[in-house]
């Protein structure tokens, strides 16, 4: 595996150096939209402006190039949660006519192609039952901790492999949370017969470090924390590997996640918004 992946890994690699560090971050948080601006056109980010399908441009383009090497059950992760913003963004856009997300519509397969309209369409007649966006987002929720536990049985390799667990559990407590901070009783999950199964079983695990992040939830979002924690296990496991898996998906998460840093901190300049709502969402100045 090393060596079908080093020419990929390689050119990878030498990408991580163009990541924007945390002292320009700092001077991106004090500028002004026009310095921004001029910045994300110097640095091959002008696809930004037209908004987060420009997101979706900049990384289609590199799924095209990860697809020549990287094969299933490795890229099954990064489809898995391409495919995953695509149910959430066309519900989103349904329900209120949201246009500034967009979806990534790329070539799932068979396998993912069926799934995402298997959870989209049972996604939306719940919305419709119950008319509760938040009962659906804990339901997609509860369909990305099933599938994703299914994927773990598929990887050999033990850091990916632990890093695909910990986003598992993550998920969890992130739907634990909800319901706890939303006073949702889950039989109404139960009465439209959606598996609980794997949130029951979890209580039992929620011990020291799960209880610090369900603390830290009550102040921050968690799907915040949820990248956070993932990209402090990455840079610790995946950084420094010269060639593998472990580089593709570092180098793929990184750069999504910097690419919406940047249009939140776009579009919070642009509507005039005080810097006390957004800043602290920034992941790449606050994992």
């Amino acid at each position: 595996m090393y060596a079908e992946y080093l020419f990929l890994s390689t050119n990878l690699k030498a990408k991580f150096s163009k990541f924007i560090d945390k002292q320009t971050w700092e001077q991106l948080i004090n500028s002004s939209i026009e310095e921004i601006v001029e910045f994300l056109r110097n640095n091959n980010y002008g696809s930004l402006l037209e908004g987060y399908v420009g997101i979706i441009k900049i990384l289609n383009d590199d799924l095209k190039n990860i697809r020549m090497t990287v094969k299933s059950p490795y890229l099954d992760l990064m489809l898995f949660d391409l495919m995953v913003h695509d149910v959430r963004v066309n519900l989103l856009k349904s329900n209120t006519q949201q246009d500034f997300l967009g979806t990534f519509d790329v070539k799932y397969g068979a396998v993912y192609g069926q799934l995402k309209k298997r959870i989209l369409g049972r996604a939306v007649r719940f919305l419709q039952e119950t008319n509760d966006l938040n009962l659906v987002n804990i339901y997609i929720d509860l369909e990305v901790v099933k599938y994703s536990q299914e994927l773990t049985k598929n990887l050999s390799l033990p850091n990916i492999k632990k890093f695909w667990e910990l986003r598992t559990d993550l998920y969890v407590l992130k739907i634990i949370s909800r319901l706890q901070r939303l006073n949702i009783n889950i039989d109404i999950f139960k009465k439209h017969g959606i598996n609980l199964s794997s949130i029951e079983s979890f209580y039992e695990k929620t011990s020291g470090t799960y209880q610090g992040v369900l603390k830290e939830a009550e102040n921050v979002d968690f799907d915040f924390l949820i990248k956070k924690y993932l990209l402090n296990y990455m840079t610790m496991n995946f950084k420094n590997v010269i060639s593998g898996p472990e580089v593709v998906i570092f180098y793929f998460y990184d750069k999504w996640w910097e690419l919406e840093d940047l249009i939140l901190l776009l579009e919070s300049k642009k509507n005039n918004i005080p810097k006390a709502f957004w800043e602290r969402r920034l992941l790449k100045t606050n994992a």
